[in-house]
C-alpha cells in the first residue's frame, strides 16, 4: 500500500486524460477556461508513479484587514509566513513563495473625456481614462503643441505646431527603462523601473554624493537637439528572492518644452502594479517580495529585524539625495484575516506639487490583481485558486481603501465569486462598487462557467453584497464590461456575443433588462453621446460546439436608449483572421475624439477570406482614422504608416514587434506616434502625411526573423 500522506489527498495512478486544452480567454479559437491548462499541469506532476500528495482543499476565504499592534507583531508574521511557504511541504514556495498565485492586473463611473482645450482655444485629445478626474498613465502625452513619447529609457519632445514643420526639440534620458507618462500643466511625471543587485543601505551614494545629472540643453554643440539627463538611481544589493525591483518616479518642469528641467526623482523598492494621478496627488501601487538570506533556514529568516523586511525609498534632485528611509512604518501596516503569504503590496502617495516633500503609505501584506480606482476610493482585488480535490474555482477579496488629504486609509474589505477580467469590471457610483466575474468551476473531466454582477456596500467595515444577478452567459466568458452612472453594460462570449444591458439605479436590485446576440464580441466599451455605445472587438465564425474561429477587428455602435431592447447600427469589420489592434487588449490605445467625430486606433491588418483556421496575407501596420457619427456609422478616412521605410524586416511582424501606437488629434490634425517617430496629416485628407519626425534608431529592438512562424498569428490573435 502506498504511504498515506498527512494533512492532504492522495490520488492513485497515473494522470487522467484532461481533454480540449485550449489557449486562455482568446486563441486561434475561443477557450471556456483558462485554467484548465495550468491544472492538467499539476495533474500531470502528481500523477506519475502511483499514489501522489495532494493539498488539502483550501478553507474559505474570509474577508478583512486587520492593523499589526506592534513592530514586533509584524516581524514575527512575516517570518511565520515566510518559513511557512518557505516549508518543505510547501505549493507555492520557491521564488512564487511571496504571493499567492493571482490573475495580473489587467488593462484598468461616468465617461470621461478624452479632449482639453488648449491656451490658444484649439482642442486636442488626451488619454482614454475610465474615470472623470482620474487621470491614468500612458506612453504618449500631449499639450496641444507638443507631444512626449516615451520609448525605452528616452522621453522625446516633439513640436507638433504647426503639423506642417514638426521638430524634435529635447529628449530626456532616464535612468532605466520608461514605464509610462503623466502631464499635468507643465509637469511631466515618469514612471520607470529597473531591476538590479545592490543593498540601500551600502549603497555608494548613502552618504548624499550628488548623482549624474546634465543641465538643459544640448550636450553636442552640433546636436539641436536638448538633452536633459535624469538622476542616477541609488543601487541596493538584495538576495536569491524576488527582490531588486526599483520604481523611479522622475518629475520635469516642461514650462518651456525645448529645455525640460529635472525637478527631482523618486526611487521606491519594489514592482509597479498601477498607478493614478488625481489632482495633485500620484498614487501608486507596488507589491515587493521582501529580501531573504542567502540561506534562508528556519532560523535565518526569524532573526531578520523589521528594517529588513520593509521597502526603502529614496528623493534625490540635481544636487543630490535629499532623503532616504523606510517607505513603510508597522502602524500603516495590515494583515489579511485569510493569510497570503509574506509579499507586501503598498499604496504610495506623492505630491506632484512638492516632489522632495513627504510621503505617504498604506501596506497590505496581501496580494494585488486587478486595481480599480474612482475619486473617492482605490480598489484592490485578490483573487484566489483552488485547484484541488480535482475541482478548480476561484474567488475575489476585493479591500477598499480611502483617499485621504494625506493619502489613502483603509475602510472595509469584501468578498466576491469568481474573478474580474480587468479595472473596466469595477466601478463606484453613489457610494456602490459594482464587481463583474467570471466563475469557472471544472472537474477532470468537467468544466463549466457562469457569470455575474455584484453591488458591494461599505457596512461597519465591511463590503456586504446588498445585490446580485448571477447566471449570465451559461458556458461563457466576460470579455468587456462597463458600469456607467447607474447602468451596466456586459459582453460574453463563446461562439456569439451577448451584450447585456443592467438597470443599477436600485442597488440593492440589479436587473438585466435586455440582450442581444450577434457574431464576435467587444473587448471594450465606451459612449458615443448619451444613448450610444462604441466599442471595439473581433469578428467571429461559429465553429462547432466548442468555440468559434475569431476574424478581422470589429468596431460597433449600439442604440441603448431603450435599455431594454438594444439595438446593432453601425458594424465595421477590418480584415481578415489575423488582423489585431493594439486596442484589443489597452483601450488607451483607442482614441475617441468627439469634436471631430473622429476615431484613431493601430492595425496590425490582414486580408483576403481563407476562411476557418487559416490566417490572411499581412498587408499593412499603422494607425487607422475613421469618422464615426450615429447617424452614419464609420467612414474611413485613411491610414498613416508605423513601419519603419527602411525594414522591410519589419513588415508584418505585428505591434509586439514594432512596440505601441497611438493616434493623437490636436486640432483639425491627426498624428501616427510609435517607436518609430511621429507622422502628421490633415483630418480630411489623412492619407497624405504632412511632415514626419523619425526618432533615433533603437539599436536594441528585436528583428523578426527569430519568430517561429505560428507564433506571429497566434500573438496576432491577441492571447491573453
Amino acid at each position: 500500500m502506498p504511504e498515506k500522506c498527512a494533512g492532504t489527498v492522495t490520488v492513485q495512478g497515473s494522470s487522467p486524460h484532461v481533454p480540449n486544452m485550449q489557449w486562455p480567454k482568446r486563441s486561434s479559437r475561443t477557450s471556456k477556461s483558462m485554467g484548465r491548462p495550468i491544472f492538467a499541469v499539476v495533474l500531470a506532476l502528481v500523477g506519475a508513479g502511483g499514489a501522489q500528495c495532494l493539498p488539502p482543499p483550501d478553507a474559505e476565504r474570509t474577508a478583512g484587514l486587520a492593523k499589526f499592534e506592534s513592530a514586533e507583531q509584524m516581524r514575527t508574521y512575516l517570518a511565520d509566513q515566510a518559513n511557512g511557504r518557505l516549508g518543505q511541504n510547501r505549493w507555492r514556495g520557491g521564488l512564487f513563495a511571496g504571493f499567492s498565485f493571482a490573475s495580473p492586473p489587467m488593462m484598468d463611473s461616468a465617461e470621461a473625456p478624452a479632449s482639453q482645450e488648449g491656451d490658444d482655444g484649439s482642442q486636442f485629445s488626451t488619454t482614454n481614462i475610465q474615470e472623470v478626474g482620474v487621470d491614468e498613465s500612458d506612453v504618449v502625452k500631449n499639450n496641444g503643441t507638443h507631444i512626449f513619447w516615451l520609448k525605452g529609457r528616452m522621453i522625446h519632445v516633439v513640436s507638433a505646431t504647426p503639423p506642417e514643420a514638426m521638430v524634435e526639440v529635447a529628449t530626456i534620458a532616464l535612468d532605466a527603462p520608461g514605464d509610462a507618462l503623466y502631464l499635468r500643466g507643465r509637469q511631466l511625471i515618469a514612471l520607470s523601473y529597473g531591476f538590479d543587485g545592490g543593498n540601500w543601505q551600502e549603497a555608494d551614494r548613502a552618504d548624499g554624493d550628488a548623482p549624474v545629472s546634465s543641465s538643459p540643453g544640448s550636450p553636442d554643440p552640433s546636436d539641436p537637439v536638448a538633452t536633459v539627463v535624469a538622476p542616477a538611481s541609488p543601487p541596493f544589493i538584495g538576495g536569491p528572492w524576488f527582490d531588486g525591483g526599483r520604481v523611479t518616479v522622475t518629475f520635469v518642469d516642461v514650462s518651456d518644452p525645448a529645455s525640460p528641467v529635472i525637478e527631482a526623482a523618486v526611487d521606491i523598492e519594489g514592482s509597479l502594479v498601477t498607478s493614478r494621478l488625481i489632482d495633485n496627488r500620484l498614487h501608486l501601487v507596488l507589491t515587493t517580495i521582501p529580501r531573504l538570506p542567502f540561506n534562508a533556514t528556519p532560523a535565518a529568516v526569524r532573526a531578520m529585524t523589521l528594517d529588513d523586511w520593509l521597502p526603502d525609498f529614496a528623493i534625490s534632485t540635481e544636487v543630490g539625495q535629499v532623503r532616504s528611509g523606510k517607505l513603510i512604518a508597522w502602524q500603516n501596516a495590515y494583515r489579511p484575516i485569510y493569510e497570503d503569504g509574506f509579499g507586501i503590496t503598498t499604496v504610495v502617495t506623492l505630491d506632484a506639487d512638492d516632489p522632495t516633500g513627504e510621503l505617504s503609505s498604506t501596506a497590505l501584506t496581501a496580494d494585488a490583481g486587478t486595481i480599480y480606482a474612482s475619486r473617492q476610493a482605490i480598489y484592490i482585488c485578490d483573487p484566489k485558486y483552488d485547484w484541488t480535490l480535482g475541482l478548480g474555482r476561484a474567488d475575489t477579496i476585493v479591500h477598499k481603501l480611502n483617499f485621504t488629504p494625506e493619502g489613502t486609509a483603509y475602510a472595509a474589505s469584501g468578498l466576491v465569486p469568481g474573478r474580474p477580467l480587468s479595472q473596466y469590471s469595477l466601478g463606484e457610483h453613489e457610494g456602490y462598487l459594482r464587481i463583474a466575474t467570471t466563475q469557472e468551476t471544472f472537474t477532470w473531466l468537467t468544466e463549466a462557467s457562469t457569470n455575474g454582477v455584484y453591488v458591494l456596500e461599505e457596512v461597519d467595515g465591511e463590503l456586504a453584497i446588498v445585490g446580485r444577478v448571477e447566471d449570465l452567459g451559461i458556458d461563457e466568458t466576460i470579455y468587456a464590461a462597463r458600469f456607467l452612472g447607474d447602468r451596466g453594460f456586459l459582453v460574453t462570449f463563446r461562439r456569439v456575443d451577448p451584450l447585456y444591458t443592467l438597470d443599477l439605479s436600485d442597488p440593492t436590485d440589479p436587473r438585466v433588462l435586455g440582450e442581444l446576440k450577434i457574431p464576435g464580441y467587444s473587448d471594450h466599451i465606451q459612449l458615443i453621446g448619451e444613448d450610444h455605445l462604441l466599442t471595439i472587438g473581433k469578428d467571429a465564425e461559429e465553429a462547432g460546439d466548442w468555440g468559434a474561429w475569431i476574424l478581422g477587428v470589429q468596431l460597433s455602435i449600439f442604440d441603448v436608449t431603450d435599455m431594454s431592447d438594444p439595438v446593432l447600427l453601425h458594424k465595421e469589420v477590418i480584415g481578415t483572421r489575423g488582423t489585431h489592434s493594439e486596442a484589443n487588449n489597452n483601450p488607451k490605445a483607442f482614441n475617441y475624439f468627439a469634436p471631430a467625430d473622429a476615431l484613431a486606433f493601430p492595425i496590425e491588418l490582414y486580408e483576403g477570406d481563407p476562411g476557418g483556421p487559416t490566417f490572411g496575407q499581412w498587408e499593412f501596420t499603422g494607425l487607422m482614422v475613421y469618422r464615426v457619427t450615429v447617424e452614419d456609422g464609420f467612414t474611413e478616412l485613411g491610414r498613416i504608416s508605423t513601419t519603419p521605410p527602411d525594414d522591410a524586416a519589419a513588415s508584418g511582424c505585428g505591434w509586439w514587434h514594432t512596440g505601441p501606437s497611438r493616434g493623437v488629434f490636436i486640432g483639425s490634425h491627426v498624428y501616427a506616434v510609435s517607436n518609430v517617430g511621429v507622422a502628421s496629416a490633415e483630418l480630411d485628407d489623412v492619407s497624405t502625411v504632412l511632415d514626419e519626425v523619425f526618432f533615433e534608431e533603437d539599436t536594441q529592438q528585436p528583428q523578426c526573423g527569430w519568430d517561429v512562424p505560428w507564433i506571429l498569428p497566434a500573438v496576432s490573435e491577441g492571447l491573453r
